[in-house]
């Protein structure tokens, strides 16, 4: 399994989870005097945009003002069908006919207004300068936030990317687990590298989903992310197996010190009846000058040993860079 082939899995199981996780839902409700089912398609947010009959047929679409009021109305039905005399759109929640008001558990709502009927019955918190306007809905930002029950506020961004982080994270560690048993050590360390961000990425989001201001995820990713980028200078190293004289020895690369050193812990994991010994032979700027410097130490080792080149000088089983 080379690098291609492992980002690809990873991408494809990352985006199947984020659907799993994030993606819009599918409700059904019967809406005719007979009871024909008519299904109803929800995005991100939860707005009722598209409804279905059961060939598959639309029976009418809507799309919503940032706060909720309804921009087609009658002009999104077909047959006839009008949207804006259906029960549930914006935020899939429930709307009296009479006043044009949303029930949202706690409260109602004025999508025209976008504003609550009714003061917040959860208390002001001093760490969010939003919940101190009683009547706002989604801290004044309805494309980023989402308030499901009229009383808390919740990120749409940080619950996507809880579940995308979360299970992003998961998948490479199977990833990983999967190549350490089979032994497929080049795998292991690339699964092992993406693990050290995912991590940090999953940590995060969680922080996000329990923290009281929306957006906290996005934030922290942003500091972290900078950090990093102050982290320029990486490193070349190479692993001998001192429990094995006949071993060739293995060249790798860490982004920094930091992940140099982890990187000793997780080839003595992934190997526990190796004696690993680990040399520093070069230093470059973290990116492509760093994956060059580990081609040159490669290169200059004899090379990778593949069926392209048996008796290749080193552990490794490919070029970092394509020669």
């Amino acid at each position: 399994m080379n690098r291609k082939l492992l980002s690809g899995l990873c991408r494809a199981m990352v985006g199947l989870t984020g659907l799993l996780v994030g993606a819009p839902t599918i409700a059904q409700v019967s809406t005719a005097p007979m009871g024909a089912m008519t299904y109803l398609h929800t995005d991100l947010t939860g707005n009722v945009v598209l409804a279905t009959n059961t060939t598959g047929a639309t029976v009418w679409d809507e799309r919503y003002l940032p706060y909720g009021a309804k921009r087609l109305g009658s002009a999104g039905g077909v047959n006839g069908v009008d949207s804006s005399t259906q029960k549930y759109g914006y935020h899939d929640k429930a709307l009296d006919p009479e006043t044009g008001l949303q029930y949202f558990g706690a409260r109602y709502y004025d999508p025209l207004s976008g504003r609550f009927s009714g003061i917040d019955p959860a208390s002001p918190l001093g760490g969010n300068l939003y919940t101190f306007n009683r009547y706002a809905f989604a801290n004044g930002n309805p494309y980023h936030n989402t308030d499901p029950d009229g009383g808390n506020v919740l990120s749409v961004y940080d619950w996507w990317s809880f579940g995308r982080d979360a299970g992003g994270l998961l998948v490479t560690e199977i990833v990983y687990t999967a190549a350490v048993i089979s032994g497929n050590t080049a795998v292991a360390n690339l699964a092992s590298d993406r693990m050290v961000e995912q991590r940090f990425d999953a940590a995060a989001s969680t922080f996000g989903v329990i923290n009281v201001v929306p957006g906290s995820a996005r934030l922290l990713k942003l500091v972290e992310r900078g950090s990093e980028e102050a982290k320029t200078v990486g490193v070349v190293y190479k692993r001998v197996n001192k429990a094995d004289k006949a071993a060739k020895p293995y060249i790798g690369r860490a982004k920094s010190e930091e992940r140099y050193a982890a990187r000793q812990k997780e080839h003595g994991r992934a190997n526990p009846d190796a004696d690993y010994e680990y040399t520093q032979i070069e230093r470059a700027e973290e990116g492509q000058a760093l994956r060059e410097a580990e081609q040159r130490q490669i290169t200059e080792h004899g090379g990778p040993t593949n069926k392209n080149n048996p008796d290749g000088g080193t552990e490794n089983k490919r070029n970092e860079i394509a020669q």
